[in-house]
């Protein structure tokens, strides 16, 4: 018989690979990444149009609430996506995707 397979390890290796601390008014919020959503909230986030951060802001972010309550907004929050984005991958993984280990 196999080995059970650890999802708390793959919890852990999802939430320090892919969840992206951003820091806000001298808070720290958490992007969480979709794997790390609850099913109703990953089934809000596959529905929302792409565009619609009003929408999706409060799902990406572990506490939107409280970004908002120190001044933050969705609009906001989609600049600094995108800033994200465009940063330069880390040395050893040009060729990924944001979300991707560098060996896929």
């Amino acid at each position: 018989m196999a080995d059970p397979f650890d999802l708390d390890a793959l919890k852990t290796k999802i939430e320090t690979e892919r969840s992206r601390p951003v820091t806000f008014a001298g808070k720290t919020f958490h992007l969480v990444p979709p794997e790390l959503m609850s099913d109703d909230d990953y089934a809000k986030f596959v529905a929302a149009d792409e565009d619609d951060m009003l929408a999706l802001a409060p799902l990406m972010l572990d506490d939107y609430a409280g970004f908002v309550a120190v001044g933050g907004s969705a609009v906001l929050l989609a600049q600094a996506i995108k800033a994200i984005s465009d940063e330069p991958p880390a040395p050893g993984d040009e060729g990924s995707t944001p979300g991707e280990d560098a060996a896929s």
